[in-house]
């Protein structure tokens, strides 16, 4: 068995439920850059900022038991989590699974998050007449804030920022495991559903990395027309294009090695 640097997670967690939990270091540096970045901003939004986290974090463990929820549902073996900021970091492996169960168990996290979009979305609107943030990449003023009736977003902590920062979050993560390539969720779909279906494994090889490949390039693509508009959160989407190729090209290594990595 070889280690992938890619899977490093340095701070355990524990076991939860039987589940091994580990901090991806993805996600440490990002509450931390987040957290600095705050503090040298104008006006020192550091609370705003560490309450938004924290709502991510509790996003990011819903996700989760919902996919330790199906498993244990259909009897079957919980992944290890290693969380980083979209989910738990998913690195590939030598054998696919052919069991139907996967789908259920990979879709249970996204099923989780769209729960909670639909309760907050409504919430925001019947109780403060407030507009969810439909726009993954914020409302251009306060991020994940909803629009309240006047027009502006949310005053910072009040009632309807939690719950529109929450429902917000919980909206970022189901779009983005919506994508058919590792770590996310739709990676494992797409993997799951080739190898349950009637393709050759010679074309399930095939089809995962090409696809992978397709949403990097587009990811990158749409990234530097953003870098290029001058919008900063174009460095977002360059990243996770270059995480899915170093997926692609950590199965590569995988399979010309013969081994998988943990």
């Amino acid at each position: 068995m070889m280690t992938d640097p890619l899977m490093w997670s340095p701070i355990h967690l524990g076991r939860w439920f039987g589940v091994q939990v580990r901090l991806h270091i993805f996600l440490v540096l990002f509450l931390v850059f987040e957290l600095l970045n705050a503090s040298m901003t104008e006006g020192s939004p550091v609370v705003p900022t560490a309450c938004w986290l924290a709502l991510l974090l509790l996003t990011l463990a819903l996700h989760e038991l919902g996919h330790a929820a199906m498993a244990t549902w259909l009897r079957s073996d919980p992944d290890d989590v290693r969380l980083w900021p979209l989910g738990n970091m998913i690195g590939p492996s030598s054998h696919g699974s052919r069991s139907a169960d996967n789908i259920s168990v990979a879709l249970a996290g996204p099923a989780v998050n769209a729960a909670v979009v639909m309760i907050t979305s409504l919430g925001l609107g019947l109780a403060f007449g407030a507009q969810f943030v439909w726009n993954p990449l914020g409302n251009g003023q306060g991020s994940g804030a909803p629009q309240m009736p006047n027009g502006l977003p949310a005053l910072a902590l009040s009632v309807p920022w939690f719950i529109g920062w929450f429902g917000y979050l919980n909206w970022v993560l189901l779009l983005a495991n919506l994508i058919p390539a590792l770590p996310f969720d739709g990676g494992r779909v797409l993997r799951s559903f080739l190898a349950s279906s009637s393709v050759s494994p010679a074309k399930d090889v095939l089809y995962a990395p090409m696809t992978a490949h397709v949403c990097a390039t587009l990811l990158g693509l749409a990234g530097l027309v953003r870098l290029l508009g001058g919008k900063s959160d174009g460095i977002t989407f360059i990243s996770l294009a270059l995480l899915i190729e170093l997926m692609v090209r950590t199965e590569a290594r995988i399979l010309e090695d013969g081994g998988f990595f943990e």
